[in-house]
């Protein structure tokens, strides 16, 4: 229960209480007529204005939303921003809570070391959803500079084990995300390398291809291979199929451009 409702509740309960309690020894009549209604107002008035201060000013998060609220900012702490930025973010996921009751919070915990295993663990007793949402937001907070990092992976993923999230369901939320614009770093690299792989093995094997475009072998000299070059180019030039159908136009501006970089590649390869 929120701290508004709950207090209201207490506070009329001991108030009610006290009338029942004071009633008897109430000899100026304080407590009859007019003046009750005065007392109600005076009580109602306090309350208000004592609800307000702690809401403005307190630190009233619940119990859960505290817990959430350390991991949100365990993770905060792995990212390379300022304070200033990770409040902004923290207002931003805790947005019914005032301003000043989350930089309170933050400035109490943010020297803090934070278990997050302990904060988990009590956590598990939540439904389902609010586990959702806590992966959710986590989500959420590595979008803000798009880029999601190993280490940020890694916690998320941790986070998400030890609320006993399903592999499946942590893997679908990720790449909702990823398609949404968030880049995993660590697909980055892997494709990165692929790629490095790919141009390795290209420059291995592929001047052999190239010399069987152009018709040519590896022993072919500098002036061989030029006058291999233009009698293909010549062929295959786009402005020869002028008039031709579209597909066959198509079809000499991919020759021509495969006679142009095999042309190039040989050049490389043997330092013309």
């Amino acid at each position: 229960m929120r701290y508004g409702p709950f207090v209201f509740i207490i506070s009329m309960i001991f108030f009610s209480v006290l009338f029942l309690i004071l009633k008897p020894y109430d000899t100026a009549g304080l407590l009859n007529g007019e003046y009750i209604i005065e007392l109600s107002a005076v009580t109602v008035i306090i309350f208000i204005f004592q609800y307000y201060f702690r809401r403005r000013y307190g630190d009233v998060f619940g119990k859960i939303d505290r817990y959430i609220f350390l991991i949100m900012l365990s993770f905060l702490n792995k990212k390379n921003i300022g304070d200033a930025e990770k409040i902004n973010l923290l207002k931003y996921v805790f947005s019914s809570y005032s301003e000043p009751q989350t930089e309170n919070l933050f400035n109490k915990y943010k020297t803090e070391n934070i278990e997050v295993e302990y904060l988990c663990t009590k956590l598990l007793k939540t439904g389902t959803k609010t586990r959702l949402f806590i992966l959710y937001s986590l989500f959420n907070l590595a979008s803000s500079d798009k880029i999601l990092r190993k280490e940020e992976s890694d916690f998320i993923l941790k986070i998400s084990k030890l609320l006993k999230i399903p592999q499946k369901i942590y893997d679908i939320i990720k790449r909702n995300y990823i398609r949404r614009g968030l880049a995993d770093e660590e697909e980055i690299k892997r494709k990165a390398e692929q790629e490095k792989f790919k141009r390795n093995i290209s420059n291995l094997f592929f001047p052999y291809e190239a010399y069987r475009i152009l018709g040519v072998s590896p022993s072919v000299t500098k002036l061989e291979l030029k006058k291999a070059y233009r009698a293909l180019a010549k062929k295959y030039h786009p402005d020869k199929f002028a008039g031709e159908s579209e597909e066959k136009i198509k079809s000499a501006e991919r020759k021509f451009q495969e006679i142009k970089e095999a042309y190039e590649i040989i050049k490389r390869n043997k330092k013309f």
